[in-house]
């Protein structure tokens, strides 16, 4: 048996003897054993490159709706001034937020946000005399805080999906803004008290601007439902 062919059986070999194997060979080729080039043989490959994702999206859809109040709470003298804005005791306003996570994200998620109403023209007419009315209510996988709070003079309720409860891709969450002023309060004629702050159709007297925020974050395989 020749030299070479004993090399040749070497290569079956668990890769910790083929290292030794390779050094062997360097160690023929600088002697000028010009018949074992071809075990050396390399080749370029092209450089794969691997990025990080977070995996998650998240699409928001908002709403707003006038809808008719209690008519047996207000008074007979009130009349509507528009179709779409606040009238005491005549038409409320409902604002809807809707967050659905991506229907291919092939993870779960929690929802986590807030609802920020920052002040405009209307507001301390309305508002900081006590006379809006915010309901804000909440389904699917999140629930809200049902009292604002003040955040950088600007109202706002904070909502996440609960503990121990995840959002399966393309599931959603929706919250809620009933808004409306009563008729009377107290005393108080409201409609009277307003009467200067009141808009029309072609130039609205704006109340706030709402604004819906929110993320969606991946919850460990562990913890998914």
């Amino acid at each position: 048996m020749t030299a070479t062919s004993r090399k040749r059986r070497a290569f079956p070999f668990a890769p910790l003897a083929m290292a030794g194997l390779a050094v062997l060979i360097l160690v023929a080729l600088l002697s000028g054993q010009a018949t074992l080039a071809a075990w050396t043989d390399t080749s370029n490959q092209d450089v794969q490159s691997v990025s990080s994702q977070t995996g998650l999206s998240l699409a928001m859809s908002s709403s707003s709706a006038a809808y008719e109040l209690d008519q047996t709470t207000r008074p007979t003298s009130t009349k509507a001034t528009s179709t779409g804005g606040l009238v005491p005791g005549i038409r409320g306003v409902r604002i809807t937020y809707t967050m659905t996570t991506g229907a291919t994200d092939g993870v779960q998620g929690k929802i986590a946000g807030t609802i920020t109403a920052a002040a405009r023209t209307a507001w301390p007419a309305i508002y900081s005399a006590g006379y809006l009315t915010a309901v804000v209510s909440s389904s699917g996988g999140c629930v809200v805080q049902p009292t604002p709070a003040m955040v950088a003079n600007a109202l706002t309720w904070t909502f996440a999906t609960p503990s121990g409860q995840t959002l399966k891709p393309g599931e959603s969450c929706s919250v809620v803004l009933d808004l409306s002023v009563p008729a009377v309060k107290g005393a108080v004629d409201v409609s009277r008290a307003l009467k200067t702050s009141r808009g029309s159709d072609a130039t609205p007297n704006p109340l706030a601007d709402f604004i819906a925020d929110a993320v969606v974050t991946q919850v460990a395989r562990a913890d998914e439902k």
